[in-house]
């Protein structure tokens, strides 16, 4: 082999091997880049999770609320129809009270 040829060789072996350290770095770069897009979704995955959760919580709360505020309306009903049985004694009493509990 003569001294041309070796020249030749020993170029293409410090490109190669500077092509190879170029591709590791842009490699690195892509990790990096794609962990951190990975750490985004995630944090947006996290944070849709608990906005889910706290929309069905206050969702919840307004059912139970609603529900609360209905049995008291049902028993306030029958309480008055319980004071209506008691104690009606005139035809204008029973007209007062029907009036009062179709409000």
């Amino acid at each position: 082999m003569n001294e041309k040829e070796r020249g030749r060789i020993i170029e293409r072996i410090t490109r190669g091997r500077n092509h190879i350290h170029q591709l590791a770095k842009e490699i690195g770069e892509l990790e990096k880049d794609l962990a951190r897009k990975e750490s985004k979704d995630i944090s947006t995955k996290s944070k849709i999770h608990t906005t889910v959760k706290s929309i069905l919580r206050q969702k919840a709360k307004a059912i139970k609320d609603r529900a609360a505020k209905r049995r008291s309306e049902v028993s306030y009903r029958e309480q008055e129809l319980e004071e209506l049985r008691e104690g009606i004694t005139t035809i204008p009493d029973l007209e007062r009270k029907i009036q009062i509990l179709e409000k």
